[in-house]
């Protein structure tokens, strides 16, 4: 672990290495994440690639032709589910 001293009232203290830098700057990933645009994957090597195995993938601009991309702004959303509490995710 690197870590910088500094002064601070007389006191030494270990500042870790990163420390107010950008989250993730100081531990570049270790691995890549796919990434996918429209149409470059199909539902089932979707499923079989990553769901089935846990894996994350990122899909770059898959909603954009869904209609909440346009129909849920925020005067939409405010006047929908205002006060309701909803929980999203787990497993599948």
């Amino acid at each position: 672990t690197h870590t910088h001293t500094h002064n601070s009232g007389g006191k030494k203290k270990r500042t870790p290495k990163g420390h107010l830098q950008m989250f993730g700057k100081s531990h570049p990933p270790s691995w890549a994440i796919d990434e996918y645009s429209p149409g470059e994957l199909s539902p089932q090597d979707f499923w079989e690639k990553y769901v089935n195995k846990r894996e994350p993938v990122i899909l770059r601009g898959e909603t954009l032709t869904w209609p909440a991309h346009t129909l849920w702004t925020d005067e939409y959303l405010t006047g929908t589910v205002r006060g309701e509490v909803r929980r999203y995710g787990g497993d599948y």
